[in-house]
């Protein structure tokens, strides 16, 4: 659940810096902080982990909805670059 709710919080960082035009890495601290967020956040109680969740796919669906169509077609790094 943690890692679902982080992989939508670096789409939501990812799709805004593309409005920007900018290209940032998926995950801040990269493949390492990846990681690190996944397990610090693993262990949370099962209410915490899907509000988390409920969180992030919703601000990602407010970003998808508030994008202009020119921003689909720009670039966005993965974890692998």
């Amino acid at each position: 659940m943690t890692h679902l709710a982080h992989n939508a919080e670096s789409m939501v960082r990812r799709v805004e810096a593309a409005a920007r035009d900018e290209v940032i890495d998926q995950y801040a601290g990269g493949v390492q902080g990846r990681a690190s967020e996944i397990e610090a956040g693993a262990g949370r109680p099962a209410h915490e982990l899907i509000a988390d969740v409920l969180v992030w796919s919703r601000r990602l669906d407010g970003v998808f909805e508030s994008l202009p169509n020119d921003c689909w077609s720009r670039s966005v790094r993965t974890a692998k670059g």
